[in-house]
C-alpha cells in the first residue's frame, strides 16, 4: 500500500492508480495538487476508493519531524514521511530530501521518473 508524495502523481505522465493497490496520501499533499490534471488524478483515486487521505499521528509526527526537518523538508513532506514511517510502506517520490531522510528512518522509497537511479 504506497504512501504518495504530490510528486508521484505531478512526475508520472500518466500516473493510473493499479486496482490491486490501496494508497494513501496526507491532507498537505492534496493541497498541493493546484492543475487540472493532477487533481482529476486524485479526485478519481479518491472516488474509486483506491486513494485514501489520512493524518499520520502525533507520535510518528514527533519521531520524524525533527530528522525531517534537518534535511529543509516542508510540512507536507513531514506528514507524508511520518504516514509511511507510521504505516510501515512504501514512499512514491521523486523529492530527493525525503528520500534521503527516509533513508535515515529505515522508510523503502520508490523513485518516480528515475526509478533505477
Amino acid at each position: 500500500m504506497p504512501v504518495l508524495d504530490a510528486s508521484a502523481i505531478l512526475n508520472s505522465f500518466p500516473f493510473t492508480f493499479d486496482k490491486k493497490l490501496r494508497y494513501f496520501t496526507v491532507p498537505s499533499v492534496m493541497n498541493e495538487f493546484k492543475d487540472f490534471r493532477s487533481k482529476a488524478i486524485a479526485d478519481s483515486g479518491l472516488e474509486r476508493g483506491l486513494l485514501s487521505v489520512s493524518t499520520p499521528s502525533e507520535n510518528a509526527l514527533r519521531k520524524v519531524g525533527p530528522l525531517a526537518k534537518g534535511f529543509g523538508l516542508s510540512q507536507a513532506d513531514v506528514d507524508v514521511l511520518a504516514l509511511a514511517f507510521e504505516k510501515k510502506e512504501e514512499l512514491w517520490t521523486d523529492d530527493h530530501g525525503i528520500q534521503k531522510a527516509a533513508k535515515r528512518l529505515g522508510v523503502r522509497c520508490k523513485r518516480i521518473i528515475h526509478p533505477e537511479a
